[in-house]
């Protein structure tokens, strides 16, 4: 490309940008720009003009903006521009943790890591290692978090990478001293930021950064030193409105706490007062900030004899407290329902030098993909009988072995999506109609096996599974991966007592999903309203029963079945029951385990 062209090239870029510059943007325009960016000869100029444009407004038009950045890492991939590719990872990425889809995040942040490392992009590794950090936070997983915050904090100092180094001392400084209690490391985090704040003379940080080290010293009770740096933070609030508001939200708040800890209450009432009445804003921060000074200020008019006050503030503590744990359970269950998508394009696999060696090596990446779930099973069920046995031990430690117990499901459930979405690329690679066809089928039994994981990690009872939510959940995911509509799809499900033991529970869960796909794909060809019974008893014994309305197939071939039927005896074998097939109206299977 010519200078010419390049220089003409950045024109465009320039008037692109001006042309939406403006805050309300529509549809049409947005797909006016798109179109002109998709214009551009060169495409390195089109991969980094259109992953820029759409990160411009990617808290305003979150879907869109992934959209345009799938695009564009379609662009590098057809290119092979391998910091392209990274580059795209690591914006989707961004995408998806700002769209609560934390998992999904982490894994593109991993694809670009290590091009960053293999081109020596120090900065952008600082990011990254800063965005892991971010979504391990946000999962509750402190100790990840701070492992990745000083990896990039090692990064950004041993290659003078100071603008986020600031961002990284702080956030680790916050876990450290909230989450772990060791004040004296937060404080020597809390300093370091606020030496790169002053460097990077950046007042706000500067000024934020004191207010924590002010709140540090008060949990240490060094209250004089707590109150010079608050004070001062809180001038330079009130001068500068900065954060909405936030910062002089909670010095305000924090100078009042200090003064209820040296007993000196009509100070405390005014601060904390202050606090509260300027906590307008519908922010969690400010919420959970305001329920604290709430809560603070009943206990100041209690000190202060003044009970019917007390009273009244504790019950619109009450109140508020009630609506925050709403807002935040709200938001704990839209993140946990998400579930890991599987549909994630790879990067281009390079072409191998015939066809045949491909195909090899698609074979043998599917043999160790099961290999892989084999060894995930295997040890995964080690882990639970150890820890169940442990629990029959050491009743007074039980708090502690259904969190490790989650952990285990939630790790499981983990390495069972990486198996799946390694399969799903694995099939749609291979041209043997056969092996592909195969891998998918084992790609559905993986799934079948995630689906109990994620719901035994998402409810409190560990040990035992709810069939009704289960085999609905399974059969409509049935139903729509095959293509029918639920509009049309007759589904039926009943149980008694649906409560079913894990050890049970992963045996019957694959044995129906091996039973419902068999109908998908072989049972409602020339049938109008498919329809798909389930019957689930749980009571002297387990007695499932499954029925559609397809034409059936010959039970004289039963002999010759393959791996589903045999997998279907292996596990009913493995259970202890017995099982039937027969025509009735259709396909029926009867399975019966005697207790």
């Amino acid at each position: 490309m010519t200078p010419i062209q390049l220089s003409t090239m950045k024109k465009i870029i320039i008037t692109v940008y001006l042309g939406i510059s403006c805050l309300a943007v529509s549809a049409q325009q947005y797909q006016k720009v798109y179109e002109k960016i998709m214009q551009m000869p060169d495409d390195t100029v089109k991969f980094d003009s259109l992953s820029n444009w759409a990160l411009g407004f990617r808290l305003i038009e979150k879907k869109l903006c992934k959209q345009y950045l799938e695009t564009a890492q379609k662009i590098a991939v057809k290119i092979n521009d391998e910091k392209r590719i990274a580059l795209a990872n690591y914006y989707i990425g961004l995408i998806e943790r700002i769209l609560g889809r934390y998992q999904s995040a982490l894994e593109y942040y991993l694809r670009a890591y290590p091009t960053f490392e293999k081109l020596q992009m120090y900065e952008l590794l600082v990011r990254v290692n800063i965005r892991i950090a971010q979504v391990y936070d946000a999962e509750t997983d402190y100790k990840s978090a701070i492992r990745y915050y000083e990896k990039a904090i090692e990064i950004g100092e041993k290659n003078n990478i100071v603008f986020y180094l600031g961002n990284a001392y702080s956030e680790a400084a916050n876990i450290i001293s909230v989450r772990f209690k060791d004040y004296p490391k937060a404080l020597k985090y809390y300093n370091k930021a606020l030496i790169i704040d002053k460097k990077l003379n950046s007042p706000e940080n500067q000024h934020i950064a004191e207010m924590n080290i002010g709140v540090l010293y008060s949990n240490l009770g060094q209250y004089d030193k707590a109150m010079n740096l608050l004070f001062k933070t809180l001038r330079f609030f009130q001068k500068n409105n900065t954060s909405n508001g936030t910062g002089e939200i909670q010095t305000l708040a924090e100078i009042g706490k200090i003064y209820f800890l040296k007993k000196e209450y009509k100070k405390a009432e005014e601060f904390i007062k202050l606090s509260i009445e300027k906590s307008k804003v519908n922010h969690e921060e400010i919420l959970e900030t305001k329920v604290s000074s709430m809560d603070l200020l009943q206990k100041i008019y209690a000190a202060q004899g003044q009970l019917k006050l007390a009273y009244q503030t504790q019950n619109d503590w009450r109140i508020l407290y009630d609506s925050m744990t709403n807002l935040s359970h709200k938001k704990n269950v839209a993140i946990l329902q998400t579930k890991f998508e599987t549909t994630q394009k790879e990067a281009q696999i390079k072409a191998l030098d015939n066809e045949n060696s491909l195909r090899t090596k698609q074979l043998v990446w599917a043999i160790i993909g099961l290999s892989v779930l084999a060894v995930s099973l295997l040890v995964s069920l080690l882990l639970y009988q150890k820890l169940k046995d442990k629990n029959l031990k050491i009743e007074s430690q039980s708090k502690q072995l259904s969190n490790l117990m989650k952990e285990l499901h939630h790790r499981v459930k983990n390495n069972l999506a990486m198996v799946s979405s390694l399969l799903s690329i694995q099939s749609k690679k291979l041209e043997d109609k056969e092996a592909a066809k195969a891998v998918r089928e084992g790609q559905l039994r993986v799934q079948a096996m995630s689906m109990i994981h994620q719901k035994l990690y998402n409810t409190d009872d560990i040990a035992t599974l709810n069939m009704q939510q289960y085999l609905q959940e399974l059969a409509e995911n049935l139903i729509q991966i095959y293509g029918f509509s639920k509009s049309e799809f007759n589904l039926e499900i009943r149980t008694e007592n649906p409560e079913l033991d894990i050890d049970l529970a992963i045996p019957i869960g694959l044995i129906v999903n091996e039973l419902v796909t068999n109908a998908m794909k072989y049972a409602y060809n020339d049938t109008p309203k498919p329809s798909l019974n389930i019957n689930f008893k749980n009571l002297n014994g387990i007695f499932l029963r499954i029925k559609d309305n397809g034409k059936g197939f010959d039970l004289s071939k039963k002999s010759k079945s393959g791996f589903g039927q045999e997998m279907i005896k292996g596990l009913t074998k493995q259970i202890g029951g017995k099982s039937n097939f027969f025509i009735e109206n259709g396909t029926v299977f009867e399975l019966e385990v005697v207790k």
